[in-house]
């Protein structure tokens, strides 16, 4: 096991650094009721898909806006997750 240690200082700089990002860099959504916040570099890294088109300049003149996705927020957790790792681990109650 590696251990990092990373001084405290470093850690408050970065906490900050990461909640007072520009905007433009993430996405915010609401997916039936379920709020996310992803970062844009995530949806580029997948350019050809469904998503990506939904929050390219094409579609929403705002990057601050909050686009609305009519589907089920606890399941769409799960693409995220595949866009983020290249694999889904399902739990037994998603169908």
């Amino acid at each position: 096991m590696l251990t990092i240690f990373v001084p405290h200082s470093l850690v408050a700089s970065q906490h900050f650094l990461l909640h007072h990002a520009d905007t433009a860099t993430r996405i915010r959504l609401n997916v039936g009721g379920v709020h996310f916040e992803v970062a844009r570099s995530l949806i580029a890294r997948h350019d050809s898909s469904m998503l990506a088109r939904l929050v390219s300049d094409t579609w929403q003149s705002d990057p601050e806006a909050i686009i609305f996705i009519d589907r089920d927020g606890e399941t769409f957790r799960h693409c995220l997750d595949f866009l983020r790792y290249g694999r889904v681990s399902l739990p037994l109650t998603v169908a």
